[in-house]
């Protein structure tokens, strides 16, 4: 994919052959920096859950399991569903925020030291595309630590979904260099669409 992406696209084929595999290469540093990024968060998560699931004292009697669920619980659920929703939108209005005034700058915008304004296109979706990302993996961990939070105070499995379900969203939005090579191309695509 990243030979089709380094050769296909009007504003790459302009440019020598080393700076489309510069641009090959941009792509996929920040796409091994997003991709930790991504990890870190989940493991953030996962850490706070080993803690929270290990007992208490070794050879202590399991703690009680409330018999239904809490308010924490369904605060947790509820920060879930509002946060998710606000996910899969706030990240768009951002990053198309970003897109507009990128499409507003004129094209003889001062170039970068090397003379070349197709790194700074890329560079500039790829910190759209980062942000984005960002954005949607801050909003989602936030009620896996209250789902894990209401679990350790109120001892009730059935909130344990909440990390989970936040954990798989953060698991489907992992960054790919195809991924990520597929988002830069819609834009340009859109933007030349113009």
């Amino acid at each position: 994919m990243l030979e089709t992406f380094s050769t296909k696209d009007h504003w790459m084929t302009r440019n020598s052959t080393d700076t489309a595999q510069h641009s090959t290469l941009t792509i996929a540093q920040r796409v091994k920096t997003l991709q930790i990024i991504t990890l870190a968060m989940v493991m953030g998560i996962c850490a706070f859950g080993m803690f929270v699931l290990s007992p208490v004292k070794p050879g202590a009697a399991a703690p009680q399991v409330a018999p239904e669920l809490g308010m924490l619980s369904f605060a947790a659920v509820g920060m879930l569903v509002i946060c998710g929703t606000l996910a899969a939108a706030l990240p768009r209005v951002i990053v198309n925020a970003q897109l507009k005034r990128l499409a507003e700058a004129p094209d003889t915008a001062e170039a970068p030291p090397t003379g070349d304004r197709s790194a700074t296109l890329l560079e500039a979706l790829l910190g759209a595309y980062q942000t984005q990302l960002i954005v949607r993996a801050a909003l989602v961990e936030g009620p896996a630590f209250l789902g894990l939070f209401a679990y350790m105070t109120e001892r009730h499995f059935a909130v344990l979904m909440v990390p989970a379900v936040s954990i798989g969203i953060l698991f489907t939005s992992f960054p790919t260099v195809g991924k990520v090579t597929g988002w830069v191309e819609q834009q340009l695509a859109e933007r030349s669409s113009r």
